[in-house]
């Protein structure tokens, strides 16, 4: 064997170790990006069971009982607890529409954590079923139905 086979054996060798080195990194970068978008979904998860938890606490659901009611009696204490509440459905809503928009929430978790409003037909972004439909900030006084139901079934 001459010196430029050893030197050509030398050169498939360094190819081939090339070509295996970025088919290792392939599979490392899909890996990752699984592993970022299930933390994520995890995320979105969590964060709309805790919704679903602080909206269960007395306090709050109190208050949203007796917007939805059309109450329009409040303290300035309630007023103040009320304007929370509204941020932080509002900034729920908004990182909803981000991740929903850059695609980064996968349809599973979308379909799961989406639910239609009480009152509407519509169907929701992920997480904004946390949020109220405008219907529901309305102080009309008039009671909502259940329209999903084709019935006029009542409830407040």
């Amino acid at each position: 064997m001459s010196l430029s086979d050893l030197a050509s054996i030398g050169t498939l060798v360094s190819s081939a170790a090339v070509l295996v080195s970025l088919v290792y990194l392939s599979m490392q970068v899909r890996m990752t990006e699984k592993n970022q978008r299930a933390l994520i979904n995890q995320g979105v998860i969590d964060r709309t069971l805790d919704m679903v938890r602080w909206n269960a606490e007395p306090h709050v659901s109190d208050l949203v009982t007796r917007v939805f009611s059309g109450d329009e009696a409040f303290t300035a204490e309630e007023i103040n607890r009320l304007r929370l509440v509204m941020r932080v459905r509002l900034s729920n809503f908004q990182d909803a529409y981000v991740q929903r928009r850059l695609k980064l929430v996968d349809a599973i978790t979308r379909t799961s954590n989406s639910a239609p409003h009480a009152g509407s037909d519509e169907e929701v972004s992920p997480r904004a079923s946390a949020m109220p439909s405008r219907k529901s900030f309305r102080c009309s006084g008039r009671p909502l139905t259940r329209r999903s139901t084709g019935t006029d079934e009542r409830f407040a």
